[in-house]
């Protein structure tokens, strides 16, 4: 895998601090509505593509996708801001478990195919989808909460459940991101949203290995495909991840150091970092960050990001700032 140059973009950034996205998603009536309209969906991947440059896009979509294609029902608390999921009711429903279907997920697949068409030559296209630990967190619960308990003491409790999910998750995750590759997305990215507070036993169980047996079967069909894992919150687990998983490249959330982010970097290529909070405060010690991460890109194989995504209430002019800082020493 090649290094990328000038390789910046903010997960979550087609999202609610942009207000052409606040129009669109006004015109889809949802999230979800808007999630599952192709060319509404291609059109908020693109706009902060027009009004940023980044040098990558990543398809609007979600994390929850796969529950959904399983049959499980999926809403968003408008309320609340975040996503229900339909749980199990029961063991042998987890057992029962079939393929999924793919006629739910075909719109993804058409916008995916229209972006790719309207991005510029140069701009690579990320296909997305939630991690197997972390869609089982909402399969199982319906919803996270700070430390998902529920989900951990299931792990413990129910071993052949839990082992069954999470393979029946993975082998349709490698599924999903191949129709994804196929359909012109040349990067992908896994999301376990939910990593943190494992155990080290836990974790590579239920993270590292299945995120080895995803990015290995994508890359024997796929080989020039970019893998990006992000175990967010995984702090002392992120060393073992970058050795063991088979990802080109990590994001760290904000509670990696840059000292420890330049050791990883000997191991795999680094994303993130940046504290979606600083973009939102901006100032000098914004302007001083950016530039202390940016000189990653000396160091290793560096993709600038946040280290998780931008929230609502971010400045636009600050995420341009930003932009023309990177823009101004990468080009």
């Amino acid at each position: 895998m090649g290094k990328e140059k000038n390789a910046f973009w903010f997960m979550r950034q087609a999202g609610r601090y942009l207000p052409e996205y606040k129009k669109t998603r006004e015109q889809a009536g949802g999230f979800l509505n808007l999630c599952f309209n192709p060319a509404l969906a291609s059109e908020v991947t693109l706009q902060p593509i027009r009004r940023f440059g980044f040098s990558h896009a990543i398809i609007f979509s979600d994390i929850l996708t796969i529950p959904f294609a399983l049959g499980y029902n999926v809403k968003i608390d408008e309320a609340k801001g975040g996503p229900l999921v339909e749980i199990f009711k029961n063991s042998q429903e987890i057992f029962d478990l079939k393929s999924y279907d793919v006629f739910k997920i075909n719109p993804v697949l058409e916008a995916i195919k229209q972006t790719r068409k309207n991005l510029p030559v140069d701009t690579r296209l990320i296909g997305f989808c939630g991690a197997p630990w972390t869609l089982a967190v909402y399969m199982l619960q319906g919803k996270s909460n700070v430390n998902n308990a529920d989900t951990h003491i299931f792990a413990y409790e129910h071993i052949q459940e839990m082992d069954f999910l999470i393979q029946h998750l993975t082998d349709v995750i490698i599924d999903y991101l191949g129709k994804q590759i196929e359909a012109g997305c040349d990067t992908i990215q896994l999301f376990d949203s939910w990593a943190s507070f494992l155990s080290p036993e836990l974790f590579e169980k239920y993270v590292i290995i299945p995120h080895h047996t995803i990015f290995t079967a994508l890359k024997a069909k796929y080989p020039h495909i970019v893998k990006i894992g992000f175990p967010r919150g995984a702090s002392f687990m992120y060393e073992d991840y970058a050795k063991n998983s088979a990802c080109d490249v990590m994001g760290v959330d904000q509670g990696v150091s840059i000292k420890k982010m330049q050791y990883l970097q000997k191991i795999c290529g680094i994303q993130g970092n940046l504290d979606p909070f600083l973009l939102i405060a901006g100032g000098q010690d914004l302007i001083d960050k950016t530039h202390r991460l940016i000189r990653l890109y000396d160091t290793g194989h560096y993709i600038f990001n946040l280290g998780h995504g931008i929230l609502p209430q971010t400045p636009t002019d600050h995420v341009d700032r930003v932009v023309k800082i990177l823009k101004s020493v990468t080009d």
